[in-house]
């Protein structure tokens, strides 16, 4: 693959990215320690894991569309047996 192929293959991969919006927040700073330590121990960066809580979140409540994300198999520490025998992705259970 030539330099010229490769370069025009890398601008139409950045093209087809999802555009983020930025959002700024202010929070304890308890609460923000804590959220890095998880993120770490889930190897994401802080904004992965906020997006991702709030994504499941708002989905779990029908204000975005998808399923949670949160199962068994690959975030153990968020999922807890329910009495249906079901999986909840909530602590408050």
């Amino acid at each position: 693959m030539s330099l010229m192929s490769s370069h025009w293959r890398y601008i139409f991969m950045v093209e087809q990215r999802k555009k983020t919006a930025t959002l700024n927040l202010r929070i304890d700073p308890e609460l923000k320690e804590a959220a890095e330590r998880a993120a770490a121990d889930d190897q994401r960066s802080l904004t992965s894991l906020v997006e991702k809580l709030l994504s499941d979140h708002l989905k779990a409540h029908g204000y975005l569309g998808g399923t949670v994300t949160g199962t068994l198999s690959n975030e153990p520490h968020l999922a807890s047996a329910t009495p249906s025998g079901g999986v909840s992705t909530d602590k408050r259970s």
